[in-house]
């Protein structure tokens, strides 16, 4: 690349950064259209989207090594499409089966990958559960719609949307490369559900969620990552309660969300 083009390539990335700043700062469930590696992307609210975004392809959280040029990768909790979208930068030939519960952000992601038209990439409008079931979900708008559990009260009584094992998916493969584990508080039923599939994952990312009402299973979780023959490295995406001893603050419900990164110990 020529000073030129390095130059130009440099302001786009200041530009598109400058509109991310921008979308973090409007009202929620604001709809935008943005352009992404030349292709037109949708997202249902942009302040989730420029924090969601700031994430995967600024932070990198996602961002994984390896020596197999297709790695396979189960994305829980596909969203939009932006994980899969940097999944596919990082390895092209990747084969990536993707679970998306929410049947309107489903419509979001299989459009924006039909605007990209990735090979190896299949879609399913399902939740990933502990049993094949119809379970009630509650559709938050973007990122945060979750299977409705006794503790929660919300104004609607949510869809009905089908749910199904994950270990259906990995009894026919030998490895995983790496499974994202994204589904606002059924981690650790699923977790739990593929215990016995879990010596063919080479890496584990699980979104932790906390929720007030409900008692907390960090230790349960880890405890099984533990005995599955993982490390972890804990850290938090964000903070909700900066002071806990004085105020507890706790948006749709969650008081505490840790990203946990698994790998084999050596």
């Amino acid at each position: 690349m020529n000073l030129k083009n390095k130059i130009l390539s440099k302001i786009k990335g200041l530009l598109f950064q400058h509109k991310l700043r921008r979308f973090a700062r409007k009202k929620r469930y604001e709809p935008i259209e943005i352009i992404i590696e030349g292709r037109k992307f949708k997202a249902p609210d942009a302040h989730s989207f420029a924090f969601t975004y700031d994430e995967i392809f600024n932070k990198e959280i996602y961002s994984f090594e390896s020596t197999n040029n297709n790695p396979l990768i189960i994305d829980c909790g596909a969203n939009i499409g932006l994980s899969i979208l940097f999944f596919k930068k990082l390895y092209p030939s990747s084969n990536i089966i993707a679970f998306e519960p929410d049947p309107t952000i489903y419509s979001y992601l299989t459009n924006n990958l039909d605007s990209y038209a990735f090979d190896n990439v299949v879609t399913y409008n399902l939740g990933v559960w502990k049993e094949q079931s119809t379970l009630k979900f509650w559709k938050e708008g973007s990122d945060a719609g979750r299977i409705i559990s006794p503790f929660d009260s919300f104004p609607n009584d949510g869809i009905e949307i089908p749910t199904v094992r994950l270990s259906k998916y990995l009894s026919d493969v030998e490895k995983v490369d790496l499974l994202k584990i994204d589904i606002e508080g059924a981690e650790l039923d699923v977790v739990q559900e593929i215990s016995g599939h879990m010596h063919k994952i080479e890496r584990l990312f699980v979104e932790y969620h906390s929720f007030k009402n409900s008692v907390q299973h960090l230790d349960v979780l880890l405890s099984l990552l533990k005995l599955s023959g993982f490390r972890y490295i804990i850290s938090t995406p964000i903070v909700f309660n900066k002071k806990p001893f004085k105020r507890m603050v706790s948006p749709f419900g969650m008081d505490m969300v840790l990203n946990i990164h698994c790998f084999k110990s050596s």
